[in-house]
């Protein structure tokens, strides 16, 4: 993940833990400290139907999710892929949404507004838009 459309600064990395993993585990690291920001863990049978993410801190300890909502889901999945949205809970409330609206080309929007005092690391949100996307083989 880059600061901007130049490419030049690289902000974050988003490794994967093993390269064929039915319940992949993505790691989410700072490129300037190289420290573990936290992990993004794919819940893979439950993401048949509908996708699901495990989001976890830099201890591994499970702090939230990223969950695909309502039956679109479904109609994505077995039907049309075109509109995608998450829910997204961290601490047992939900703290915003993260959409890919209908649009030419990819075009997301990801609402924080539901955690104001900033408790999950914007750095693992920010990491959710490239990995989703990459997860729906777009």
């Amino acid at each position: 993940v880059y600061a901007d459309d130049s490419q030049k600064e690289e902000i974050l990395t988003i490794a994967p833990r093993n390269i064929l993993d039915f319940n992949a585990t993505y790691d989410v690291i700072d490129s300037r400290s190289k420290a573990l920001v936290g992990s993004l863990k794919r819940e893979g049978l439950h993401s048949l139907f509908q996708n699901k993410w495990n989001i976890m801190d830099a201890n591994g300890a499970v702090v939230g999710s990223a969950a695909e909502t309502g039956i679109m889901a479904l109609v994505r999945r077995f039907i049309i892929s075109w509109k995608l949205d998450f829910e997204i809970v961290f601490q047992g409330r939900k703290v915003g949404d993260l959409t890919r609206a209908i649009s030419i080309g990819d075009k997301y929007s990801l609402d924080l507004s539901g955690d104001p005092e900033k408790k999950l690391d914007r750095r693992l949100a920010i990491a959710m838009l490239p990995l989703f996307d990459a997860g729906e083989d777009r």
